[in-house]
């Protein structure tokens, strides 16, 4: 039985080498099933990609900074608050991107000078008091008198459009980012992805 068993093993992984040559085979050949060539694997190729993708995602947050801002909220007996808060303060830094700290227990911050206490806004926001966590605001961008949405676009690498998604709300549009200590780049992706891409785009 144990020979049966490694015979009919053995005869399933042939099979299978052979399924795994002729698919990469078909690939190859085949540059609209490549699907590496939307997002490379290889090193050197994910090197390229990978720049390429920074390049437009810093591109993108500058460029549309003044139309964004950054809620962080934190509490002081929150270590991880502690971690992040400084890592807040450099992305605001780096992409010039208007932060507003909001404390949950009233405290202060020493990375920003200005203070925001919860007096309400984040339940009214339908937003829990978890810390750290930071959400984006986006200012209204439709034309009142027509109320199309006005294109705001900048162009990346290889002459690529990146589109800053539209907001069609007067008040302007609030975006759960995250919570969690996270790198600037992390919030960098994120805000990335969830304002310049669709869903299934760039996955």
């Amino acid at each position: 039985n144990v020979e049966k068993f490694y015979l009919m093993q053995r005869a399933a992984l042939d099979k299978g080498g052979v399924f795994a040559d002729q698919f990469r085979r078909l690939v190859w050949t085949n540059p609209e099933l490549d699907y590496t060539l939307k997002r490379p694997v290889n090193e050197l190729g994910k090197h390229t990609w990978e720049d390429e993708r920074n390049f437009d995602r810093d591109l993108f947050l500058r460029n549309f900074a003044s139309q964004l801002g950054i809620f962080y909220v934190y509490r002081e007996s929150c270590g991880a608050c502690q971690t992040f808060s400084p890592i807040v303060r450099n992305f605001a830094d780096r992409f010039a991107v208007n932060v507003k700290a909001i404390s949950t227990d009233g405290s202060s911050n020493p990375h920003f000078r200005q203070v925001m206490h919860d007096r309400g806004q984040l339940k009214s926001w339908g937003v829990t008091q978890q810390t750290p966590a930071i959400l984006v605001y986006q200012s209204p961008s439709i034309e009142p008198r027509t109320g199309k949405a006005i294109p705001l676009v900048v162009r990346g690498s290889s002459g690529k459009e990146l589109r800053l998604r539209p907001c069609a709300k007067p008040q302007g549009c609030l975006t759960y980012v995250g919570a969690g200590v996270m790198s600037v780049n992390e919030i960098a992706e994120r805000l990335f992805v969830l304002l310049a891409t669709e869903p299934g785009q760039d996955f």
